[in-house]
């Protein structure tokens, strides 16, 4: 028998570290540092009854609060994370348990959606997760940084301008002006993190636990760009640059953040980011001068198929209404037939009851195909061909429109 619940005290904290230790290899102290920074209620474990005695801790996760943009909007997120599972309890569905509570918990409280980075993709397949995004690794020397735009686009000076700004180091009062440049930033990228507080922590320090160094950029019209940078030894004895976080949204912010980079030349060799495939950086590249890796996908469930589809955004002008036939075996809310409607950037969605969706166009699916679908990470036709989705032609192109295909993806691992 298990029972999933919040964490109780500080010695159930450090079983949990423990067990957080053994899966991801790192030290205990680290995974009780890491569990008590994100926040004690955040902290969900699993335990096994005894009938010989107490029971024990054989397995956790932790729940992160947060948003998720899609369409241009925040849509309400739980990120799941640390999910570990006693090496002798494996294969006894401790894992499937944590996240079957989690979902229903997440259900109860009206979040949207959950995210996650999979370990094992089958486990979360499972619960209803799909692979809905992407976060790709990109790296270059330093050296070819310098002089990466040419003379700029027509609207916003290049690399070559000397009179570009000039980045300061970031101060405390700057840290409003930070985050709404991020979600500013953020905002029209499929997938990327609404972030709290959780995650804004984690842009104060590489993985290694050495601090970044902060810097921003300031126009007459306010901050239009920051970056976040640790310096970290190779084995060479040079440094390493590893972008912790960056944003601008300003043609003139962007060159002179990579300028501050490639300025770092004589004594750096590479420089390393996160992010996708329409990162600012490589987009000011005039020469195949970087490697680019998949470095993790990501999956997302749909938790509540009225919130999600009324949250997210929609392409402006487009008007419709779309009929949706969920499968939702885990929470039975989601299961069954839903009218969407969209007009001028927003969606509407209800019961189809009372013949409420007659004369719609119709799309069945599964609540896994939904969260590719939600995304843009799969179009409706790729999910046909996969057997995840069913629709004639017309509905399909009708969902197509209104859930375009997009590149989603993410920079922040939480």
């Amino acid at each position: 028998m298990l029972e999933v619940r919040p964490l109780r005290d500080a010695a159930e904290l450090s079983a949990l570290a423990e067990l957080e230790s053994y899966a991801f290899g790192v030290a205990p102290e680290h995974a009780a540092r890491w569990l008590a920074g994100a926040g004690e209620g955040h902290v969900r474990v699993a335990e096994q009854a005894s009938a010989a005695g107490p029971g024990r801790l054989v397995g956790g996760l932790l729940q992160i609060p947060m948003g998720q943009f899609v369409g241009g909007r925040s849509v309400p997120t739980l990120g799941i994370a640390g999910v570990a599972v006693a090496p002798e309890a494996r294969g006894q569905g401790v894992g499937q348990a944590l996240m079957r509570a989690s979902l229903r918990e997440a259900a109860g409280a009206g979040v949207a959606l959950s995210t996650l980075y999979p370990a094992t993709v089958t486990l979360y397949r499972s619960v209803g997760y799909e692979i809905a995004g992407s976060r790709m690794r990109f790296g270059a020397r330093v050296a070819d940084l310098v002089g990466l735009a040419a003379a700029g686009g027509r609207f916003g000076p290049g690399a070559r301008d000397r009179a570009l700004p000039v980045p300061r180091r970031e101060l405390p009062e700057d840290e409003p002006a930070v985050h709404a440049c991020y979600r500013r930033f953020a905002a029209h990228r499929s997938g990327w993190l609404d972030r709290g507080p959780y995650v804004w922590k984690r842009t104060l320090r590489h993985r290694s636990q050495l601090p970044a160094h902060r810097f921003v950029v300031a126009t007459d019209a306010g901050l239009a760009g920051y970056l976040r940078l640790a310096l970290v030894p190779n084995e060479r004895m040079l440094l390493d640059l590893q972008v912790v976080d960056f944003a601008a949204d300003h043609a003139g912010a962007s060159a002179a953040l990579v300028r501050l980079l490639a300025d770092h030349r004589s004594t750096a060799e590479q420089v390393t980011w996160y992010g996708g495939l329409d990162d600012p950086i490589l987009q000011l590249a005039r020469e195949r001068c970087f490697t680019a890796e998949l470095h993790d996908w990501w999956m997302v469930r749909i938790v509540d198929v009225v919130t999600a589809l009324e949250a997210r955004g929609y392409p402006a002008g487009l008007g419709a209404r779309l009929e949706l036939v969920v499968a939702d075996e885990l929470l039975p809310a989601n299961a069954g037939a839903f009218v969407v409607e969209v007009e001028a950037g927003r969606g509407r969605c209800r019961r189809a009851t009372d013949g409420a969706g007659a004369g719609a166009p119709r799309v069945e699916l599964d609540v896994r195909a939904l969260g590719a679908l939600f995304t843009g990470f799969a179009t409706p036709r790729e999910l046909r061909e996969r057997g995840l989705l069913a629709g004639d032609d017309e509905a399909l192109a009708l969902a197509g429109a209104l859930l375009p295909k997009a590149a989603p993806s993410m920079r922040d691992m939480f």
